[in-house]
């Protein structure tokens, strides 16, 4: 398939089923519910799925169906968040997506590759095998890429207090599963170089903001009225569950790691 036929064949397959995974998705997950996992995320996530399909050598099957797959598996793989904010919401987020499959007239059966993608794509220590499921090897890398740079932040934040790490562990925690997402993202020999140096800045950006929150542990008050640096913007997402970043910008505007910071995330957000 010609890259001319692939766009099309994307453009034809969002305009067949966009609007009803959305209209699903937004009637299942609340929308003041885990915001940085909610419907923008599943949005970031096909776009750098179309990314990859479009741009890199990767083998993939461009049929009609396999695209079908790989938008439902990136709009669903975190929609059972909504229920379970566990590691193991994707299965989930599986059992979500037959109940789509099903009130839209599809059969779960021929959405096999899709449903164990999403059932598998928060295995970030890469565990499952999951033999040639291009599908979950895509939305891995995808759902991979959005967890990087300055919303990454603010996406792993928000879970990883929801799931009661602690401010002491969440820095170390962080970065060792960032480390895992970005050591997959490598190893895909089909990524151009000048892509994987992209993924690298934002790697970096994340690693670093967090290993600068490290540091300032140790002196760090989370009761602080006058929070500061790194350690005071995670205190400031845990007290948040506000997704107007302005709002934290004007308020914070005397700390100038803040404000930048949320500048930042609500210009990357946008």
């Amino acid at each position: 398939m010609t890259k001319g036929n692939l766009y099309k064949t994307i453009q034809a397959v969002e305009k067949s089923h966009k609007q009803a995974i959305e209209t699903f998705f937004l009637n299942t997950y609340p929308s003041n519910h885990l915001i940085s996992h909610g419907l923008e995320h599943h949005r970031r996530v096909w776009e750098y799925a179309k990314e990859i399909i479009r741009d890199s050598d990767i083998k993939i099957r461009a049929e009609k169906h396999f695209i079908e797959e790989l938008i439902i598996a990136c709009f669903f793989h975190d929609i059972g968040m909504a229920i379970n904010h566990g590691i193991n919401h994707g299965d989930t987020s599986r059992k979500k997506t037959i109940e789509f499959l099903e009130t839209t007239g599809m059969n779960p059966a021929d959405y096999i590759d899709a449903l164990k993608a999403i059932e598998y794509h928060d295995d970030k220590e890469y565990i499952f095998q999951p033999g040639d499921n291009k599908v979950l090897e895509i939305l891995s890398v995808a759902d991979d890429l959005d967890a990087f740079g300055i919303t990454g932040i603010y996406r792993y934040a928000e879970i990883y207090l929801k799931r009661g790490i602690s401010f002491r562990e969440i820095g170390s925690r962080i970065n060792k599963n960032a480390l895992f997402r970005f050591e997959n993202i490598e190893k895909k020999t089909w990524l151009s170089v000048e892509f994987l140096q992209r993924q690298r800045e934002r790697y970096n950006y994340l690693i670093n903001f967090f290993r600068n929150y490290n540091s300032q542990l140790e002196s760090y008050n989370f009761n602080s009225e006058k929070p500061a640096g790194p350690c005071g913007v995670i205190q400031i997402l845990s007290g948040s569950d506000e997704p107007d970043f302005t709002k934290h910008t004007e308020t914070y505007y005397n700390d100038l790691f803040i404000s930048d910071f949320f500048i930042k995330l609500t210009a990357e957000k946008d």
